[in-house]
């Protein structure tokens, strides 16, 4: 796919899904002590256009960027790549005031087949925040086709992240992610394994117990039957999700059985879709995928998964 086919496709991106990027200025920073008002020597205060609400607080040191910076240096980097971007297609979300910005390009060119008409396309993901929340970030995962889950890539040592400083150019980035689409495909091998892997409920409740973060099972003193009895179990709302997800959905209705593969999209979908536990953290519920996500990468990285995926 020559270059001019691709900027072609990026620049239709902007009449299909045109992106309205929010805008932040900076001023200094006044406080009130001893019935005075002062301006601070050493901090600045970073606030939305939009409506001059602030977001953030920073040192001297930090660098304003622009939101169209790193859209650019993503955007760069594909159509400068060697990649097919036809049917590209590309997502913004925000939350706290827009100070967190997160934007998805999907490449179902670039894509891995686990099984019959399981598909999972490439996606790059673009991370930035102007209230100290994340990092200026590329990375990329993969995106599950019959039920859009965001699929972490195991150990997903492949994020390039910078601080938000004035020693930033987002540029860089480009020279950092030329290896992104072998290494995305380098994953088909285990997963398509993960859908052949038989697992039993007691070993899969044992690795939900683990992301959700409630008690673990006990299984020689107690039955699965007791442990979803438990006070604990039946108060945490992440646990019944996942598990209900599993144990109905992936595993019958689906048809992939009980299987890594099944309880891996179980997670990923309750990582991806699944609400706030409270409604109050609604507002918030960007950060929490983040976390949910990071928490699924790093369970699927480990010792217990690995040795069942042997």
């Amino acid at each position: 796919m020559n270059e001019s086919s691709n900027m072609a496709y990026l620049r239709e991106l902007d009449s299909v899904s045109p992106l309205v990027l929010p805008q932040f200025g900076k001023s200094p920073l006044y406080f009130e002590a001893g019935g005075g008002i002062f301006q601070s020597p050493d901090f600045n205060v970073i606030y939305n256009k939009e409506n001059s609400r602030p977001v953030g607080t920073f040192k001297n040191g930090f660098k304003l960027h622009d939101p169209r910076s790193g859209v650019d240096a993503v955007e760069s980097m594909l159509g400068s790549g060697d990649i097919d971007l036809s049917g590209i297609s590309r997502e913004m979300e925000t939350s706290h005031n827009q100070a967190q910005l997160k934007i998805t390009w999907t490449i179902p060119s670039v894509a891995i087949e686990i099984g019959l008409n399981d598909i999972c396309a490439m996606q790059i993901v673009h991370k930035n925040s102007w209230n100290g929340a994340w990092s200026w970030s590329v990375s990329y995962r993969a995106l599950r086709l019959a039920c859009l889950n965001g699929m972490m890539i195991p150990s997903q040592v492949w994020q390039y992240k910078r601080k938000n400083t004035k020693s930033l150019d987002p540029s860089d980035a480009k020279k950092r992610l030329g290896d992104m689409v072998a290494r995305f495909k380098e994953i088909e091998p285990a997963w398509k394994k993960w859908r052949e892997t038989r697992i039993n409920k007691e070993w899969a409740s044992s690795i939900i117990a683990k992301t959700a973060e409630t008690k673990s099972p006990q299984f020689g003193m107690q039955s699965l039957a007791e442990f979803h009895e438990s006070r604990a179990v039946k108060a945490n709302a992440s646990y019944n999700y996942i598990w209900n997800r599993y144990s109905n959905h992936e595993s019958r209705e689906a048809g992939l059985g009980e299987t890594l593969w099944g309880l891996f999209n179980s997670m990923t979908y309750w990582a991806t879709h699944a609400p706030a536990s409270r409604e109050a953290d609604e507002g918030n519920i960007l950060s929490i995928r983040d976390r949910r996500h990071a928490k699924v990468s790093t369970i699927v990285s480990g010792a217990d998964w690995w040795r069942a995926a042997a």
